[in-house]
């Protein structure tokens, strides 16, 4: 396959992801309408899992073709991109600063993600050689923790 028809791939299913990603977030907040959840835990929860899946399907790809490297890049690269959306939503936004309209919740996704990539990059640094190290047992632990903390103290 010729390199332009790669491109022209990849940006025509980049489209389609894009495209699904819009359903999803108005998806998620016909559930936020429908049952009363939170709107945080639904985003941090159930939007965040689906579009999380393509993250998964590459990192899984990446470790079949013994392509390390890529997995975690895709996976850290996607969350440092998706930070930059917050400034882009704050540019956007025509009330003023996004930041002044952070609640509870915010703080609390802010400080769940800050404990989670510092776990990860203690992970990175000791490099456990085998089994499941300490991160694999801490990062899914912060994120009930912050689940719960979501579902007893919403807002």
């Amino acid at each position: 396959m010729s390199l332009r028809r790669l491109w022209f791939r990849l940006a025509a299913l980049a489209a389609v992801v894009a495209a699904t990603g819009y359903l999803i977030g108005q998806g998620g907040l016909g559930v936020v309408a429908a049952t009363g959840l939170p709107s945080g835990f639904v985003g941090f929860t159930l939007t965040t899992a689906i579009t999380s899946l393509p993250e998964l399907i590459t990192l899984i790809a990446a470790i079949r073709i013994g392509a390390l490297t890529l997995g975690i890049g895709n996976i850290l690269g996607g969350n440092a991109f998706d930070s930059l959306m917050i400034l882009l939503a704050d540019g956007t936004y025509r009330s003023g600063s996004i930041y002044s309209e952070a609640n509870l919740s915010g703080l609390l996704f802010t400080g769940m993600t800050t404990l989670m990539t510092a776990t990860l990059a203690a992970a990175l640094i000791i490099r456990e050689r085998r089994g499941v190290g300490f991160e694999g047992i801490a990062i899914p632990a912060i994120y009930v923790a912050t689940v719960a903390l979501l579902l007893i103290r919403p807002g």
